[in-house]
């Protein structure tokens, strides 16, 4: 069970990529949220959810494992901060051929926000166990999906479209 957690909270090993392991576990996660993305609000909330509060659990056994408060190498946290992230593509009306453009815009300011943790997501790891190993990264993720929001309403208003 402590390995399966490992190999979970590692996302099958890609934590162990050297240098940027989190950027590298962000990214892979965009095919499924695009997948995701089809299932609309609802499916794609509640899988978010789901992986939050599992994320929470397996990351902190990891942790355990791993010897660390928050070890480098657990990027599971990225998974649900990047899913969080990319909760206003769920219901924004993107233009056709244009949401992966909008999936790389979320995921950059995901990393923006996870990487300088500003404010209330550096706060956020002061939390016991494993939500201060993945609330970090939802706070990143909801700062980020604010923020993607904002800039695609106020570019779609000053392009009439």
């Amino acid at each position: 069970m402590d390995r399966s957690c490992v190999w979970m909270a590692t996302l099958f090993g890609v934590g162990y990529i050297p240098k940027i392991p989190g950027t590298v576990a962000s990214l892979v996660t965009l095919p499924a949220v695009y997948c995701l993305l089809k299932a609309g609000l609802p499916a794609y909330a509640l899988v978010c959810l789901l992986t939050i509060l599992l994320a929470v659990g397996i990351c902190a056994r990891a942790a355990r494992v791993l010897g660390a408060a928050d070890p480098h190498e657990i990027v599971l946290d990225e998974v649900a901060g990047q899913m969080t992230a990319c909760i206003p593509l769920a219901w924004m009306q993107a233009p056709a051929g244009r949401t992966w453009a909008l999936l790389f815009v979320f995921f950059a300011l995901f990393r923006l926000f996870d990487i300088t943790k500003p404010g209330f997501v550096d706060k956020a790891q002061e939390l016991p166990g494993g939500w201060g190993i993945v609330m970090d990264d939802i706070v990143a993720g909801l700062l980020a999906a604010c923020t993607g929001w904002i800039v695609y309403a106020a570019a779609r208003a000053l392009t009439g479209g």
